[in-house]
Formats: structure tokens, sequence, C-alpha cells
């Protein structure tokens, strides 16, 4: 009883590590869906000056980025717990770089002093001619002793039977090579011509089958095997069109049906939706522009009020009508959230709508549900 009391106790308490576990990395998760994503973006465009900055953060700042581009220079931080990473990595990188600037010139400092007799003075160094004399002095006296006739004429005579014995020898492995080379070659070549006639009798020979073939074929006959072979091809062209032109009218009626087009409308209603949750809730500044013509100033224009109402904002937009050349003064500051938990659930309600699944399934040549 007491063993099992002690296993159900290590179970019970390795199922609540797991338990914690699965709480923490579901809380992980939770705060990742549900906590927004803030983002901040300014541009700035006047005479002289451009400017554009933006950043990113996540959990109160806890995850920070900023990027800027001013004055010609890209500037960008990355904030861990409030922690600089990049300037951090920056500066080791720094030190690390003078560490080895220094190590090197303390090696160029230790190789510059010199060594052994380049580092003694012209005085201690011993002259050149003064040695060379030691030694022709030290040196011993040799006393050359001459050979009598007889021995020098016996090593010659042996030096000279020795010299004949290795030219015989070399010019017996010469010959060998040789007529092994020249046998080899007398094979290959008549190996080559044997091939060659065989080439060639196989040639007269088709030519003699087919010669006949030919002959007994008339005029009348070539063209009608002409106009059937052309008549294959232009069939087997016309299947092909024909194949294709159903492809594209059956997928033609899987878009036209109701179903897709239900399903189309329901998707292109959501993707709004998404993209209203990812547009700035704020937007403000002023636009001064002018486009080079005064229809395409009011085009634009147009174009900016038609769409002005996905987000709300402060803009002033001031068109110029009287001026022939492209102008373009801005300051817009705009600020947002993105929630991940949204797009999540969107996405969910697509794949869930049955008219979306129909679709798919008529897409996959299926029945519909």
């Amino acid at each position: 009883m007491a063993i099992l009391s002690t296993i159900l106790h290590i179970l019970f308490f390795l199922l609540k590590i797991l338990l914690i576990l699965l709480g923490i990395v579901l809380a992980l998760l939770l705060l990742v869906l549900i906590l927004p994503i803030v983002y901040r973006a300014e541009l700035v465009n006047e005479p002289g000056i451009f400017r554009a900055q933006g950043s990113v953060s996540w959990f109160f700042r806890l995850i920070y980025v900023k990027a800027g581009f001013t004055a010609g220079k890209l500037q960008y931080e990355l904030y861990l717990f409030g922690i600089p990473v990049f300037r951090f990595l920056r500066r080791r990188r720094k030190k690390e770089e003078a560490k080895e600037a220094n190590g090197e010139s303390v090696a160029s400092e230790e190789k510059t002093p010199g060594t052994g007799d380049a580092g003694k003075s012209p005085e201690e160094k011993p002259s050149v001619a003064g040695d060379a004399g030691k030694a022709s002095e030290e040196k011993p006296k040799v006393v050359e002793k001459k050979s009598p006739e007889g021995s020098a004429g016996l090593a010659s005579k042996k030096e000279t039977e020795q010299e004949k014995a290795e030219k015989t020898e070399a010019a017996l492995i010469k010959d060998s090579g040789s007529s092994r080379a020249e046998k080899k070659e007398k094979s290959d070549a008549d190996k080559s011509k044997v091939k060659a006639e065989k080439k060639e009798e196989a040639k007269t020979e088709r030519k003699e089958k087919a010669q006949p073939e030919r002959e007994e074929e008339s005029i009348p006959e070539k063209i009608d095997d002409l106009l059937t072979g052309l008549g294959d091809k232009t069939s087997a062209i016309l299947e092909k069109i024909e194949k294709t032109v159903d492809k594209i009218t059956g997928l033609w009626d899987r878009v036209t049906d109701e179903t897709t087009m239900a399903a189309m409308g329901f998707v292109w209603h959501q993707i709004i939706k998404i993209l209203q949750s990812l547009l700035p809730r704020k937007l403000w500044g002023h636009i001064d522009y002018a486009l080079g013509d005064a229809a395409n100033t009011g085009r634009a224009l147009g174009y900016y009020y038609s769409f002005s109402s996905l987000c709300p904002n402060d803009l002033n937009v001031n068109p110029d009508f009287g001026i022939d050349d492209w102008k373009l003064d801005t300051e817009v500051k705009c600020k947002g959230h993105i929630i991940l938990g949204v797009i999540l659930i969107r996405g969910l309600i697509v794949i869930l709508n049955k008219d979306v699944r129909d679709t798919i399934r008529l897409f996959r040549h299926k029945k519909p549900a």
C-alpha cells in the first residue's frame, strides 16, 4: 500500500506540473491573440526636410521596435524588456575590434626590434673578410695524392661496362614497349576497319531494301499518305482545343454558380472587416499637393474622399489647382493597433461558412454537401 500511495503521489505531482505548463502555454497564446500590437508612423515631406519614422510595440513595450529615415540615414533599434539589443551588440563589436587592433599593434611592436646580429652595433658585428681569413687559416692543408694508373684504368673499364649494360637494358625495354604499342595500334586499327565495313554493309542493305519500296510507291499514294498525316495532326489539335474549351467553360460555370458568388461575397466582406481592424484609428496632419494638371488633381481628391470613410481621420487635404507642376508638402501622423485574435476569428468564420465549403468542393470536382 505504501508503494502504491507513493506512485500515486508522484503521478499526481507530474499531472500538476503538466497542467501548470499547459496553463502557461494557453496564457501566452491568449496574450498573443488578445493583446494588441500598437503601431505609430510619421511622414514629413517639406522643402529641405524629409523624415519617415515608425514604431511597433507589444505588451506595454515589452517588445518595442522603432525605425526611422532622416537626413539620408536609416536608423533602427530593438528593445527587449527596455534593453536596446542592437546598441548592445554594436558596443560589443566595437570592443572586440578595439581588442583586435590592440593585439595587432602589440605584435607589430614585438617584431620591430632586431634579434641576433641585426640588433648588434656595427662595432660588435664581425667583418666578413676577417671571418673568411680565419676560416682559410683554420682549414688544414690537404695533400693531394695521385692514384696509380692501374687503378684509374680499372675504374674506367668498370664504368664503361656498367654504362653499356644499362644502355642495352634501356634499348630492350624501349623495343619491347614499342612492339607492344605497335601490336595494340594494329589490333585497334583492324577492329575499327571491321566495324566500318560492317556499318557500310548495313547501310547498303537498308538502301537496297528501301529502294524497291520507294520505287513501288506512286505519286497518288504519296499524296494520300501526306493527306492522312495532315488529317491526323489536325484532329489531334482540334481535340486539344475542345478539351481546353471544355475546361474554360467548366471553370466559368463554377465561378458563376450561385454558391460560388455567395461565397466570394462573404469572403470579400470578411476581408474588408479585417482591413478595417488593421487600419489606423487616428490619422491627422495636412497634405498640400498638385499633380501638374487640374483634372488629375481633382481626380486624386475624389479617390481620397471615396476611401476616407474607412478610418476616422483629421487630415486637411489641400489641392492646388493653379500650379502646372508637381507639388507634395505633407506632415501626416497615424496611430493604430492590430489584434491577431480578430484575424484568427475572421479566418475561422470564413472556413466554417457553408457556401465557402461548397465552393471548395465544386472546385475539387466533388458534390456539395
